[in-house]
């Protein structure tokens, strides 16, 4: 196996499974000389040194349903014809052990042990930004998509008519690979398996959720029940008052210390026990950190899948030229899109539409807990930032028109820590049970620090028949609240419908929000001129063209120039940080409260007017070891928040 350079990208499980599932799948066809003895080792090289996997085994591998079957040739296509694009390496840097192997590296016409190692190296990310940055990787899957008798076309065609010599190549320079183009119905057919087995992942981690919390259910039950012999009812605080007036009435004196003790002591005892039946009939059990841990049989009929496939199909529309949009669906499906026209609108747009990609493939090769028949689309976290919003249903559930394709969509663009598959997406806010105003709004959003998502649902004004929009914004530092732009790049604002765009944040310009009682809150732009904004009463909205010049754009521009005004339907803040924000957030604002009563009995500010760190670290404010995690606890007032 040492002939393998790329196995040492591999840990030692991982290398046997590779090796295990190579063994199982492949098509070796042996040749043994008479009488000479194999033992099980020669044989097993001798096997993956001659042996390959067909198209068949692969997608039965695969356990796709058989409505994916399309999904799994156009993958399997793509592992076997999958190449290192000579023009990724640059010449003047010295080159790793890896580099020079793959440098010399030529694919076989099949998908033999070397050319497996090497697709899963790429989809699985297991090649450094040194070797492969993401933008080449995603190249080269492009790259390998091309239809077989085009790419054979070419590369004869470029036999014939050679205009570069050797280091024009080698350098990336009139490359053919720039060129290349793929049928657009195959970008669609890929993105809409991806959708299936996202909603798939979703439904096992439903039906998983329910499995777990039914079962701990009924063993605090039990516990219950054992727990209710224990309360004394006979004891609480109107009896013990009772007592200790008629024992003053009879002897004239208080009642011992030692008696109201134990009667204290007991009635303490039935509130505690009361809480923690209180408390396990509300808990939820299941803890989306340890999805490989829990050993249930998780089925999923493929009939129970339903999914908006023409909502999904119309937001990858906007990956065509726009004369080709308009376009009907045959011809958009026969036209061939190139990389430099795809790559562009991929990029700028949907720059993880392909994460979930790589975790399914791990999840297939690597993830033996969920291997079998009836656990095969519980996805683990065997790749960071792999795509996924397990924990979609609490939005769902609210019935504001946010859908399942639309958080499908959303996930296409969101930063990587926020892609997930343990991750919760917690509401904060809700317009329509909190409150229209900016105030009720600050109440629910200020001090939670994880990032945050924030959805706007309204009607079109502008227009002659009503139409629903949604749009919205990605924040990833806390929320503020002054007259200060505030904000980082890693913010983004998008709309779902009508139509899709996502537009990421910049380093040209630092105007990325603005939030306040007197303008309400704005992304973009200026004041009273913002890309997206809705007023302070949360009546009405808008969203527009950046009116700044392109070179100062807070946010990625649009691709026309437009401008539409809403009324407003619902505005909805869902929060990424989990538990833990939660948390943090009801110690700051329980903090704000107590610090307000007593400010005028204890200084706790320094000599320079901040607060006493020390002070905060004892009141639990400030946490040290969350602060190592990125995680804000507390924020100092300023005094533009008054204003």
């Amino acid at each position: 196996m040492e002939r393998y350079p790329l196995l040492a990208l591999f840990s030692s499980s991982e290398k046997n499974a590779l090796k295990n599932i190579f063994l199982a799948l492949c098509d070796a066809k042996l040749e043994f000389e008479e009488g000479k003895e194999i033992q099980n080792n020669e044989l097993e090289e001798k096997i993956i040194s001659q042996g390959e996997i067909k198209e068949e085994k692969f997608i039965e591998f695969l356990k796709l349903p058989n409505n994916l079957n399309n999904f799994g040739k156009i993958l399997y296509h793509s592992f076997k014809c999958l190449k290192y694009l000579k023009k990724q390496v640059n010449a003047f840097e010295q080159e790793t052990n890896i580099q020079k192997y793959l440098n010399k590296y030529e694919k076989t016409d099949k998908l033999d042990f070397e050319q497996f190692l090497f697709a899963v190296s790429v989809y699985c990310m297991k090649l450094d930004e040194e070797v492969l940055t993401n933008e080449k990787r995603i190249h080269c899957i492009y790259y390998s998509l091309q239809d077989e008798q085009a790419e054979n076309q070419k590369e004869n065609k470029s036999k014939e008519d050679k205009t570069s010599d050797d280091l024009d190549e080698l350098l990336g320079l009139n490359s053919k690979e720039d060129t290349v183009t793929i049928l657009y119905s195959k970008i669609k057919e890929i993105v809409l398996g991806l959708a299936w087995i996202s909603k798939a992942h979703q439904l096992s981690i439903i039906k998983l959720k329910d499995i777990v919390n039914k079962e701990e259910k009924e063993k605090h039950e039990e516990k219950n029940k054992e727990n209710k012999k224990n309360i004394n009812e006979d004891v609480n605080p109107e009896l013990i008052e009772k007592l200790t007036n008629k024992w003053k009435e009879n002897l004239d004196k208080d009642m011992p210390n030692e008696v109201l003790q134990t009667l204290s002591n007991i009635h303490d005892s039935n509130k505690n026990i009361k809480e923690e039946i209180n408390n396990s009939q509300k808990k939820d059990f299941f803890d989306y950190n340890t999805i490989d841990k829990y050993d249930h049989d998780i089925v999923i009929n493929p009939d129970e899948i339903k999914i908006d496939e023409s909502f999904i199909s119309s937001t990858l529309d906007f990956s065509l030229p726009k004369k080709i949009r308009s376009s009907s669906l045959e011809e958009k499906n026969n036209y061939m899109i190139s990389w430099k026209d795809w790559s562009k609108w991929y990029f700028t747009r949907v720059p993880n539409i392909f994460r979930i990609l790589s975790t399914f493939i791990y999840n297939r090769l690597f993830n033996t807990n969920h291997s079998n028949n009836k656990s095969i689309y519980l996805l683990s976290n065997g790749v960071k930032g792999n795509g996924i919003i397990a924990n979609m249903d609490n939005l769902l559930k609210l019935n504001c028109d946010i859908t399942w394709e639309h958080l499908f969509v959303f996930s296409w663009f969101v930063p990587n820590n926020c892609m997930e598959s343990h991750i919760n997406m917690d509401v904060l806010y809700q317009a329509t049970k909190d409150g229209f105003s900016l105030s009720r709004y600050e109440q629910c959003v200020r001090y939670y620090p994880g990032s945050t998502a924030l959805f706007i649902i309204g009607e079109l004004s502008n227009v002659k028949d009503t139409t629903q929009v949604v749009t919205g914004a990605f924040i990833q530092p806390p929320w503020k609240f002054n007259n200060s732009y505030w904000g980082n790049n890693q913010c983004s604002i998008f709309e779902l419908n009508p139509i899709f765009e996502s537009c990421q944040g910049t380093k040209k310009n630092t105007n990325y929000i603005n939030c306040n009682n007197k303008n309400g809150i704005g992304f973009g732009g200026k004041v009273g001129m913002h890309r997206l904004w809705i007023n302070n009463f949360f009546q009405k909205g808008g969203y527009q063209y950046d009116i700044l010049s392109d070179f100062l754009n807070t946010y990625t521009p649009s691709e026309t120039s437009f401008t539409q005004n809403f009324d407003i339907i619902e505005v909805v803040v869902a929060g990424f940080g989990g538990k833990e924000s939660l948390e943090a957030q009801k110690k700051a604002w329980e903090f704000e409260k107590n610090e307000a009563e007593r400010r005028n009995n204890i200084n706790l500010r320094n000599a320079d007017g901040e607060f006493d760190r020390n002070f905060l670290k004892m009141a639990g404010i400030i946490d040290e070891s969350a602060e190592d995690k990125g995680i804000e606890r507390y924020r100092e007032k300023t005094d533009d928040d008054d204003n």
